[in-house]
């Protein structure tokens, strides 16, 4: 069970994260160095090396964590495009640097500070406390010993402290915040006009060059990696007949709940509404007033009160006597919410002077009142049964499914291990990771994501879904790859004639855009060319454009436009069509937030003034180190 409850938490990003990266860390400073692949040279930093299995396992790492973030879109050639061998043996050297100028500076880390941090770690606690035996096992499932662990914990320490040594020299002047508020905060007026493609047009689509268009973006159309998984179900439902629920257990989830079984008090009460007209003159205001007042004395002389509001109200509750129901001060109708502690303090039957609200003067009735106060238990206690019963059925769910992730052998087959134990192991088809499994419910692809950085045989974590838990295995695998034309011939078609239609919007938009920048009037093009013109609010350099979205080539070109140089030197496209833009002006800026932001602006300058710090530093020490690449990693 401890490693199940381990299981639990181990899909914490803090965990996942703290274990990957001081995994590679431990890797680059203490692994290995007594395996015969340590005989592999790779570098040489300031007479330290970096061997080649160091290195292979910082290339992998790399790979996986750009595989994931890409996705459907990764491909093997992206291994060269993102120079992943390259920054692998760069993230190598700059943690030699770090570590050896640690060292000289003097920094270190003592046993007391690695056992605090480690028994800070929610990961690793029980109920609040640290429980050395969920440290361990989480620390086996993630392949790694403590010993291993804590040492790298101790280089992480380390390079903090290293950062704090540098970054305690890091100043943020007042002229620097402005710069920056200046910067975020400027707005530009444009104007753009929009040539959108005739959807229409007769397009003639030449057979080679569509094939040409194929071959040439290719990739695009990408099939992408799909997975089949064998996965158990442990829904609560299952086991809710095993659940009893005794009276200690109602009367304290009773008692630590009082507040869900407390009723406020509430009235039923009527009104009569005389509308006040919006903009209302002195006169008209007390015109209104005054009926309300009339009304109110026939109510009081014993007319019906609900006649009375047929006759009179302009509310739409008119039809029932201006019945407005049971309501609590909490649930009082929107438009007397600013009268709601006078309604509460009237009588049964008692009736209120005109009273003034957004929409006019209401005159009210209060008819029956409820007391508040705390249910009796007998009167909530199905509720609470069945609260308790669910409740205590799905941890039920969860502990089985626990439970069997602990027995159950790593890299098994789990058809296998399902046929042994008597369990009814479900099969589904391949699906990526757009489609996800559709038999699990209106969310297929929640929380599917993950199993695609499986390996065949490796096993999930307990899944939450609907309600149900699931445990799902990798059974099998498909690559992704690049289709044949006929796999995608009809799509490829569509974008072709897309893009040929986008092709010739963007030479009108070329055209016209030449015009203005040779003299000729916006608006004059704008009519010749019957095109529509758009003045979206003002925006800032990173901020959305109305109509377009967010493109920051757009933007930044808007803000090097001048009443000197009102046009750009260029159409932007996206796929909606073409536009060409005229600056209109700038907006002043709101000097009162940069007193009200200050404190945030300074939190954010102080951040890029660190990272730039930190670049700079680690700059110098690659300047003044002695670097040696014995085997050039582009060979390997």
């Amino acid at each position: 069970m401890l490693l199940s409850l381990m299981r639990k938490h181990a899909k914490s990003w803090l965990i996942k994260f703290l274990i990957t990266i001081i995994a590679l860390v431990f890797v680059f400073y203490f692994g290995y160095s007594f395996t015969s692949r340590e005989g592999v040279k790779v570098a040489y930093v300031n007479g330290e090396l970096i061997s080649g299995l160091e290195y292979e396992r910082a290339y992998a790492d790399f790979v996986e964590r750009m595989r994931a973030q890409y996705k459907d879109f990764w491909n093997e050639g992206m291994v060269e495009a993102l120079q992943l061998k390259t920054r692998a043996l760069e993230f190598l050297i700059q943690q030699k640097l770090l570590a050896q100028e640690a060292e000289r500076l003097g920094f270190s880390v003592t046993k007391e500070e690695i056992q605090k941090t480690i028994m800070s770690y929610p990961a690793f606690q029980v109920d609040g406390r640290f429980d050395l035996n969920r440290y361990r096992l989480l620390l086996n499932h993630n392949r790694m010993a403590p010993e291993d662990f804590e040492a790298a914990l101790r280089q992480d320490l380390l390079q903090e402290k290293l950062k704090q040594f540098i970054f305690a020299f890091t100043e943020v002047s007042e002229k620097e915040l402005m710069e920056h508020f200046l910067f975020d905060n400027e707005k530009v007026k444009i104007q753009y006009a929009f040539f959108s493609p005739n959807e229409n047009a007769d397009v003639a689509l030449d057979e080679k060059a569509i094939k040409e268009y194929f071959e040439k973006n290719r990739p695009r159309y990408k099939i992408p990696e799909k997975i089949k998984v064998s996965y158990l179900e442990f829904n609560p439902e299952d086991v809710k007949e095993q659940v009893t629920v005794n009276e200690a257990d109602v009367v304290q989830y009773y008692e630590n709940n009082a507040k869900l079984y407390t009723k406020p008090e509430e009235v039923r009460a009527r009104h009569i509404l005389f509308k006040v007209p919006e903009g209302a003159s002195e006169a008209q205001e007390k015109a209104v007033a005054d009926v309300a007042a009339k009304v109110r004395a026939q109510a009081l002389e014993g007319v019906g009160f609900a006649k009375l509001a047929v006759m009179y109200s302009e509310s739409e509750t008119r039809t029932k006597g201006g019945d407005l129901g049971f309501f609590s001060k909490e649930t009082v109708p929107l438009d007397l919410a600013v009268v709601k502690d006078m309604i509460f303090g009237l009588k049964v039957g008692e009736i209120s002077e005109p009273v003034r609200t957004p929409s006019g003067y209401h005159i009210l009735s209060v008819e029956e009142r409820r007391e508040g106060g705390l249910q009796p238990l007998d009167e909530v206690r199905e509720k609470i049964e069945e609260i308790l019963v669910k409740k205590t059925a799905s941890e039920m769910a969860k502990d089985q499914a626990l439970s069997l992730v602990d027995r159950l052998p790593y890299e098994t087959p789990l058809t296998e291990f399902a046929a042994e134990n008597d369990l009814s192991v479900k099969e589904s088809d391949f699906f990526d990771s757009r489609t996800g499994l559709p038999e699990l419910g209106p969310d297929p692809k929640r929380d599917l994501s993950t199993l695609f950085a499986l390996q065949k045989f490796e096993t999930s974590e307990i899944v939450e879904i609907g309600g149900k838990y699931y445990l799902f295995q990798v059974a099998d695998r498909q690559e992704p790859r690049l289709p044949d034309f006929g796999e995608v011939e009809e799509k490829v078609k569509a974008d072709y004639r897309a893009e040929l239609l986008l092709d010739e919007t963007k030479k009108r938009a070329e055209s016209f855009l030449k015009a203005l920048r040779d003299g000729e009037s916006w608006d004059v093009m704008a009519s010749k060319e019957n095109i529509a013109v758009e003045t979206p609010p003002a925006f800032t350099r990173r901020g959305s454009v109305i109509g377009i979205g967010h493109n920051q080539a757009f933007n930044d070109a808007a803000f090097r436009l001048s009443q000197e140089n009102p046009y750009p030197q260029e159409v932007f496209t996206n796929e909606r069509g073409a536009y060409v833009m005229r600056w209109e002006g700038t907006e002043p800026v709101d000097m009162e937030l940069f007193e009200k932001d200050k404190s945030h602006l300074h939190d954010a300058v102080i951040e890029i003034k660190h990272r730039q710090a930190f670049e700079g530093w680690l700059d110098d020490l690659r300047k003044h180190a002695k670097i040696e690449i014995v085997s050039p990693v582009e060979n390997r």
